[in-house]
């Protein structure tokens, strides 16, 4: 399995190569590294880790003055949770690249996770491609048999980090986080659910 590197902080290693993509924390650092392994395209990216996204401005505005950068790179992909607000999570984004100052020269593309225009997380969209799974069935009717014997779950937003953790459970990855669990092949990344997210990596 590869591993992303670590580049939590600016500068952690010298660029290397003329596509970056930065992603908002682990689960997306593995789990873009395996999709990126299975489209045969792995080492044509770097995929730094700026943490929260309230670190992306400064994460961002740091790494494209680094001479490097500014000599290396051709192509910036951003990738974030839309959380509740899809069009908020953009704009941060489109907000962040403008305060970076990048050269004309950098081609900057996003992607806002499901999508543009559904609140959620990269948790959304991988359950998007199991919906069809047995087990996917089963692990979300856990949570509605819990509801009807009124237990209360707090923050709908993140209920489909709990239906993953089920469901990864029935899988055989009970231990794995989602992002781990894209390098055990959990998420069929052939799915339509994943084309647009495919073609975002591919045309970096």
């Amino acid at each position: 399995m590869i591993v992303p590197k670590e580049r939590t902080s600016v500068p952690a290693t010298v660029v290397e190569h003329e596509k970056i993509l930065l992603v908002e924390g682990d689960t997306p650092s593995h789990f873009f590294e395996a999709l990126a392994t299975h489209l045969g395209i792995a080492d044509q990216i770097e995929i730094w880790n700026y943490g929260s996204i309230s670190n992306l401005g400064t994460y961002l505005r740091t790494l494209a003055s680094t001479a490097e950068f500014r000599r290396k790179v051709k192509s910036l992909g951003i990738a974030r949770d839309a959380e509740d607000n899809p069009a908020g999570a953009r704009q941060s984004v489109d907000s962040a690249v403008k305060s970076s100052a990048l050269s004309d020269g950098v081609s900057v593309k996003i992607a806002i996770l499901p999508d543009d225009a559904t609140p959620g997380m990269i948790e959304t969209l991988c359950l998007r491609s199991v919906d069809s799974d047995p087990i996917y069935e089963c692990a979300n009717g856990f949570f509605v048999s819990l509801k009807e014997k009124g237990v209360v779950l707090p923050d709908t937003l993140k209920h489909c980090k709990r239906v993953v953790r089920v469901y990864l459970a029935g899988k055989d990855y009970p231990e794995a986080p989602v992002g781990i669990a894209a390098h055990k092949k959990a998420w069929p990344f052939d799915h339509a659910a994943f084309e647009v997210l495919r073609a975002f990596i591919q045309d970096l």
